[in-house]
């Protein structure tokens, strides 16, 4: 869990910009992960519902949306080929 937290929700929104260097394209996942849960974290006690569960479900969505955006770039830019 502390693995993807502190790395999944960034590469899923790094890798598609396709940075030739792997140790920025990482060191920005890295960043850009603990700013989104650093984030997730402060609106659930600012709203007053905190659940570690809950976060953890909160970035899930945040990386699936990254990924699904690629998803659908690739598709658009595969149809418009054609």
């Amino acid at each position: 869990t502390f693995l993807f937290i502190l790395i999944g929700p960034g590469l899923a929104w790094v890798l598609p910009l396709h940075i030739e260097d792997w140790l920025f394209e990482v060191t920005l996942a890295i960043a850009l992960s603990i700013a989104l849960a650093t984030i997730t974290s402060l609106v659930m006690l600012y709203l007053e519902l905190w659940s570690p569960q809950w976060g953890l479900v909160a970035l899930l969505c945040v990386s699936w949306l990254g990924l699904l955006t690629e998803a659908a770039r690739a598709a658009w830019s595969e149809r418009r080929k054609t």
